[in-house]
């Protein structure tokens, strides 16, 4: 399955409501949604695709790379 990075937010969003995450470790999971579009870019740079031809919706993620997003972040705000 495929989320676009929108879907991807969406997804992630929900989760942080569903738990009612704050300001505890678990409120890390706010930077996936950043990590999401810094990855975009890395990817279009990494591609080689020029500004303007590749819109950001056209690029998706699988659940799993949410998860494991997720997950490192968990590990690294378990680490602090």
């Amino acid at each position: 399955m495929i989320l676009r990075i929108s879907e991807a937010q969406s997804f992630v969003r929900e989760i942080i409501k569903k738990y009612d995450l704050k300001r505890n470790p678990l409120s890390s999971l706010i930077g996936v949604m950043e990590e999401l579009g810094e990855f975009s870019s890395k990817l279009l740079v990494k591609e080689g695709f020029k500004k303007g031809k590749v819109k950001e919706h056209d690029i998706g993620y699988t659940l799993a790379e949410i998860f494991l997003n997720c997950l490192n972040l968990l590990r690294t705000a378990m680490l602090i």
